[in-house]
């Protein structure tokens, strides 16, 4: 019996910590990609660079990929874009690629040359939607282009942002009453009424100088410079 219940003890103890090993959350790089974002994403053993939609419903990969991985089986997958455009395409089923080192599963993969929804002459490997993280909760920072961010790292940068938002909405606004003299802020007057929606907002969700203390407090951990 002893040594029963120590086996089971040990089963819940591995079970517990590959539990909490899987709840980690999975950071992942992104990178500037023109005017959005793009990723690295390894797919039949080569590194492609792919474009990351948050808005798209499905994942695309280049025919050349699919060619590649032999993955079309005679189905199409039919959806419309933004437009309003229908799109029919070809697909792949249970697409496996890299991200990062961690490995995700494309569900329903579209065969389509994504390089014709920007300027010619650019082209991309696919497009990644939020299809491959059907069953997860991930957090986007597009500041520091990063996918699940841990949470401090988040709010710093949350902080970061609405500092140099508060910053700029008080000079846009100072400069233009500046411009414009005593008729500024007049309520017959349009200015005065956007100065006034942006000392506003300056202030909403705590003002500049509360931000840049929330800045400075985690920084003194990682900036080295209160050693």
């Amino acid at each position: 019996m002893k040594i029963l219940a120590l086996g089971i003890c040990g089963l819940l103890a591995l079970t517990a910590s590959t539990t909490a090993s899987a709840a980690q959350p999975t950071v992942l790089k992104l990178e500037q990609f023109r005017r959005g974002v793009g990723l690295r994403v390894e797919v039949g053993g080569k590194e492609r660079l792919f474009q990351f939609d948050t808005g798209g419903g499905n994942t695309f990969i280049s025919p050349e990929i699919a060619k590649e991985l032999a993955c079309e089986k005679g189905a199409r997958v039919v959806g419309f874009r933004m437009t309003g455009d229908k799109l029919e395409a070809p697909r792949c089923d249970d697409v496996p690629l890299t991200i990062g080192g961690h490995r995700f599963t494309i569900p329903t993969a579209g065969v389509y040359q994504v390089g014709e929804f920007n300027a010619k002459g650019v082209t991309v490997d696919g497009l990644v939607a939020l299809d491959i993280f059907e069953g997860r909760t991930i957090t986007m920072d597009f500041a520091s282009l990063k996918l699940n961010e841990p949470a401090p790292a988040r709010r710093r940068a949350l902080a970061q942002a609405k500092f140099q938002l508060g910053q700029s909405m008080r000079f846009v606004g100072q400069q233009c009453i500046q411009l414009h003299g005593g008729i500024g802020v007049t309520d017959e007057y349009s200015a005065s009424h956007y100065f006034k929606r942006l000392t506003v907002m300056e202030m909403s969700y705590g003002d500049a100088m509360h931000q840049l203390g929330e800045v400075s407090a985690r920084m003194q951990d990682t900036a080295g410079v209160f050693a």
